[in-house]
């Protein structure tokens, strides 16, 4: 396995513009590879409707070719969320290797 800095990209979602982050392009909403990956952020309340909310976030990768994918989250910090998805994106490259390209 191979370990390389990772360079993250904030952006923000074209819907609601929280912030939304990526890397090398693998945004689900542009990316031309086969592997897709994305990190959001979600409001949510720990009491119901109409009480105080907080940030929460969920990370994704999906393998386009294949039709699978998996989802982590409700981390309550982005490094966290980041650490997750990265170690889920290592075992898609291992999982699939002709799907993804060097990094």
């Amino acid at each position: 396995m191979t370990t390389t800095k990772i360079q993250w990209t904030k952006g923000q979602d074209p819907f609601d513009n929280t912030p939304r982050y990526t890397f090398e392009s693998r945004d689900p909403g542009y990316t031309m590879s086969t592997i897709e990956v994305a990190i959001w952020c979600e409001k949510v309340s720990d009491y119901g409707y109409g009480a105080p909310y907080h940030r929460e976030y969920f990370g994704s990768v999906f393998n386009s070719r294949t039709e699978c994918g998996d989802r982590v989250g409700g981390f309550r910090k982005v490094a966290d969320a980041k650490l997750e998805v990265e170690k889920l994106f290592q075992e898609y490259v291992e999982l699939y290797p002709e799907d993804a390209e060097a990094m």
